[in-house]
């Protein structure tokens, strides 16, 4: 009889606890299976799905702190809002059951956020020219009118300065995307700011790169095509950045007629240009077409055209950095 009831209580606790054993051994760890950068300030991670679990805990910290519960979720994905660059990130992830327990922490993935290249934009001209003068470059006896409101389209009738913009913003928004900063020298067209002035803002902005965005014009109205323009080693101003400048007027020069089959004009060394020469960062400027041809006036005013214009300018950009 004591045997029997020995082995019925036995059996009642195996019954008992079975299901807790179980429990215990049914929420298995997850692993994060992916992390990278969306933009220059936010970070991504993906982990596999726990048979079981109803919730995800993510975890984060910063460099040497501790982690720090960021997140609950049902997602199998998360993404950071938006983080201080320079610095190194570490995540674990927590499967967690209906009942609120909680997994072992996963492996711990990590990535760096390094710190943006920044890329300062002068959209061409402005809605009036200014004609007083200025120097072409620092100490130079040598004077030019300030800055002059551009060419027009002779198909279209739209100003360059009105183009410049356009594509300004639409570039500043693509190397946004891509993880740059941007500096833009000016956002609206009723200025009055000088070319040595913006070379100025560019200079004091911290950026990496000078990009002046233009449109071109001749008398010539057959004439069409890209080109790019940069300061010579003999420049008598800023020989220093010359290299740097001629590579990045060749790597956007070669990707914009890439992306938009322009033809390719070929790049300009000139040291006439005070926009240029006030510059103490690799600068270039892009004449993305010819608004004395009618094709082409019209062509650049195209939204498909300026896309491709857009993904031009930032791959050469991209490239310049590798």
């Amino acid at each position: 009889m004591k045997k029997r009831f020995s082995l019925m209580i036995t059996i009642l606790l195996l019954c008992v606890m079975t299901p807790i054993l179980a429990k215990a051994t049914e929420l298995s760890t997850t692993t994060i299976t992916s992390i990278k950068k969306e933009t220059a300030y936010t970070i991504s991670i993906n982990y596999k799905r726990v048979s079981n679990a109803t919730s995800y805990e993510i975890y984060m910290k910063k460099g040497n702190g501790s982690f720090k519960k960021v997140k609950t979720t049902k997602a199998l994905t998360y993404k950071t809002g938006k983080l201080a660059t320079n610095a190194t990130y570490y995540f674990q992830v927590k499967a967690i059951d209906e009942d609120g327990t909680a997994s072992d922490p996963s492996k711990t993935a990590s990535i760096k956020l390094p710190k943006p290249k920044i890329v300062a934009i002068d959209a061409g001209h402005q809605a009036k020219g200014n004609s007083s003068l200025e120097p072409i470059g620092p100490g130079s006896s040598k004077k030019k009118p300030k800055v002059a409101s551009g060419t027009t389209g002779v198909a279209t009738r739209v100003p360059e300065y009105k183009l410049t913009l356009a594509m300004s913003k639409k570039v500043q928004a693509e190397l946004i995307k891509r993880g740059y900063e941007v500096v833009m020298i000016r956002t609206t067209h009723n200025v009055n700011i000088s070319n040595s002035q913006r070379a100025k803002i560019a200079n004091k902005s911290g950026a990496d790169i000078f990009i002046r965005i233009h449109a071109n014009g001749s008398t010539n109205r057959s004439v069409n095509g890209a080109l790019t323009i940069y300061p010579t080693t003999k420049n008598p101003f800023i020989p220093s950045i010359s290299k740097n400048s001629k590579k990045l007027s060749q790597t956007i020069l070669t990707e914009f007629c890439k992306a938009t089959k322009a033809k390719n004009g070929g790049m300009q060394a000139r040291d006439d240009l005070s926009g240029s020469n006030w510059s103490k960062i690799p600068v270039t400027v892009v004449e993305m077409g010819y608004m004395s041809n009618a094709k082409e006036d019209r062509l650049m005013q195209t939204a498909a055209y300026q896309k491709k214009m857009t993904t031009g300018i930032c791959n050469g950009v991209d490239k310049y950095f590798k």
